[in-house]
């Protein structure tokens, strides 16, 4: 890959991403999670934006299990901030070059970038490095600007990948009318 590219070439925005944030509950948190097939999610401060760390399955299964909350409900009682684990999922700064990214991306799916003040400005995904890496292969010119396969979905027979960014954000995944699980 050419050392000289911009991480931000290669990154999906913030507003094209779902993720937590820290007013949400642990029931919220692993609603959203299933809904969208994910594995590990961002996580975010609710008022000033700024990157948290990220929340794996395993993070809600843990709580649940340790806490013995089988209940759903009382699930909504757990604040989603209580299971930040800052060394899951390091973001980088968006002066990072791309040989640390690349480095990073090979240990984690996504890998968050922020900025100075550690805002999220989005995520750069392992798909979106190995599609430019391709493109770049085959003397296309890459297409940057995000992983444009988050756009299109997920083939149906291949599980989601963690971190495809979502047309929308969703604070809250439940809805009265499709709560099979309350």
């Amino acid at each position: 890959m050419k050392k000289d590219i911009n991480i931000l070439a290669l990154l999906t925005p913030k507003k094209e991403l779902a993720y937590l944030d820290d007013s949400m509950s642990v029931r919220q948190a692993l609603e959203k999670m299933r809904a969208r097939g994910f594995s590990a999610i961002p996580l975010i401060h609710d008022v000033t934006g700024e990157y948290l760390g990220s929340v794996s399955e395993g993070d809600l299964l843990w709580t649940i299990v340790g806490n013995n909350i089988f209940d759903l409900y009382h699930l909504e009682e757990v604040p989603v901030r209580t299971l930040i684990r800052r060394d899951y999922i390091p973001a980088v700064r968006v002066g990072t070059t791309i040989d640390e990214l690349l480095h990073m991306v090979m240990n984690q799916n996504f890998v968050p970038i922020v900025d100075d003040r550690n805002i999220l400005m989005g995520i750069v995904t392992r798909r979106s490095v190995i599609n430019a890496m391709l493109q770049e292969e085959a003397g296309e010119e890459p297409d940057v600007g995000g992983d444009a396969v988050g756009q299109q979905g997920v083939e149906p027979d291949q599980p989601p990948a963690v971190g495809l960014p979502e047309a929308e954000r969703v604070d809250d995944p439940l809805k009265e009318e499709d709560n099979d699980l309350a």
